[in-house]
C-alpha cells in the first residue's frame, strides 16, 4: 500500500514536468519550423548569436553583409540610416534614378529624330537651291518666271533659316542642360563628403548599432513587427528587391540584393552611355545643320538682287546674263 501510494505522489509530481516537456517539444518544432524558412530565405544558419564578420555564416552576418556589398554596388557612402532602412533608401534612389535616365534617353532620342527630320528638309532645299544658282532649273529667258522663282527660292531659304535657328536653339538648351547637370554632380560629391567628414563618429555609433543591434536570443519570425537586428535585415531586403524590381527567386536573400544591385548599377551605367551616345548624335546633327546654314546670307543677297525691279528690257537681259555668271 505505501509502494502505491509513493508512485501515486511520484505521479502527481512528474505531471507539471511532462507537461513542460509537451510545451519544450512544441516550442522546438516551432523553431525548427521557422529555422527551415530561415533557410528558404538566406541559408544555412548556425546556431546561437556570434559576432557579423564575413567569415560567419550565422544569419545576420550574410544579411548585413549583403547589405553592404549591396550598398556599395549602389554606391552608398556610409550614412546615419541602419543597414535595412538604408538599403531601402538607396534601392528606391537606383529605381528613380533608372526611370530619370529612361526619360532623359527617350527625350534625347526625340530631340535626335527631329534634328534628323529637319537635317534632311534642309539638305534638300539646299540641293534645290544648288541647282536653281547652276542654272539647271530656273530658266532666265522668261523674265516673269525667273523673278517668281527668286520670290519663291529666297521665301524658301528664310523658313530654312528661321528652322535652323530653332532647332539650334533647342539642342544648345538640352547641351545646356546636360553640362550643368555634369557640374551639379561633383559638388554633390563634396557636399556628401563634407557631411561624411563632419558626422564621422556619429556615423560609427550608428553603424554599430546597425551591425550588432538588441537581438534577442532563438530565431523568430521575421515579421514586419519584430525589432531584431536579423528580421529588420531580413525586411529590408525583401522591400529593397521588390523596388529593384527582382520578383521571388531560389537564391538566398543576401545573394539576391548583392546581385540585384550589382544589376541596377549595371542598367545605370549602360543608361549613361547610351545618353552620352545619343547627345554626340545630337551635337553631329547640330554641326551639319550649322554646316547647311552658314552661307545662307551671301545667297538671300544674291536672289534678293535678283528679284529687284529693273527699269527695261534693253538693260535687263544684261544683268540677267551676268547674274548667272561665276
Amino acid at each position: 500500500m505505501g509502494g502505491a501510494m509513493q508512485r501515486k505522489l511520484d505521479d502527481a509530481e512528474a505531471e507539471p514536468l511532462l507537461q513542460q516537456c509537451r510545451q519544450m517539444a512544441s516550442d522546438m518544432e516551432a523553431l525548427r519550423r521557422s529555422e527551415q524558412r530561415y533557410r528558404a530565405l538566406v541559408g544555412d544558419d548556425d546556431a546561437g548569436d556570434r559576432c557579423a564578420d564575413r567569415e560567419d555564416p550565422s544569419t545576420r552576418a550574410q544579411c548585413l553583409h549583403g547589405i553592404e556589398s549591396a550598398l556599395a554596388a549602389l554606391g552608398v557612402e556610409e550614412s546615419e540610416e541602419p543597414a535595412a532602412a538604408a538599403i531601402m533608401r538607396a534601392a528606391e534612389e537606383a529605381r528613380a534614378r533608372e526611370e530619370e535616365l529612361h526619360d532623359r534617353l527617350d527625350e534625347s532620342a526625340a530631340r535626335g529624330r527631329a534634328l534628323e527630320s529637319k537635317l534632311s528638309e534642309l539638305t534638300r532645299a539646299a540641293d534645290t537651291l544648288q541647282r536653281a544658282l547652276d542654272g539647271s532649273v530656273l530658266a532666265v529667258g522668261d523674265e516673269e518666271d525667273a523673278s517668281a522663282a527668286g520670290d519663291r527660292a529666297v521665301e524658301a531659304l528664310k523658313r530654312l533659316c528661321e528652322d535652323s535657328v530653332t532647332a539650334s536653339a533647342a539642342m544648345g538648351g538640352a547641351m545646356q542642360r546636360k553640362l550643368d547637370d555634369a557640374e551639379a554632380e561633383p559638388l554633390l560629391q563634396q557636399c556628401r563628403q563634407m557631411a561624411s567628414d563632419m558626422e564621422a563618429l556619429r556615423r560609427s555609433e550608428q553603424r554599430y548599432r546597425a551591425l550588432v543591434g538588441d537581438d534577442d536570443a532563438g530565431d523568430r519570425c521575421a515579421d514586419r513587427e519584430d525589432p531584431s537586428t536579423r528580421a529588420q535585415c531580413l525586411h529590408g531586403i525583401e522591400s529593397a528587391l521588390a523596388a529593384l524590381g527582382v520578383e521571388e527567386s531560389e537564391e538566398p536573400a543576401a545573394a539576391a540584393i548583392m546581385r540585384a544591385a550589382e544589376e541596377a548599377r549595371a542598367r545605370e551605367e549602360e543608361l549613361h552611355d547610351r545618353l552620352d551616345e545619343s547627345a554626340a548624335r545630337g551635337r553631329a546633327l547640330e554641326s551639319k545643320l550649322s554646316e547647311l546654314t552658314r552661307p545662307r546670307t551671301p545667297c538671300s543677297v544674291r536672289w534678293t538682287a535678283a528679284c529687284l525691279p529693273l527699269g527695261t528690257r534693253r538693260t535687263r537681259a544684261p544683268l540677267g546674263t551676268a547674274r548667272w555668271r561665276r
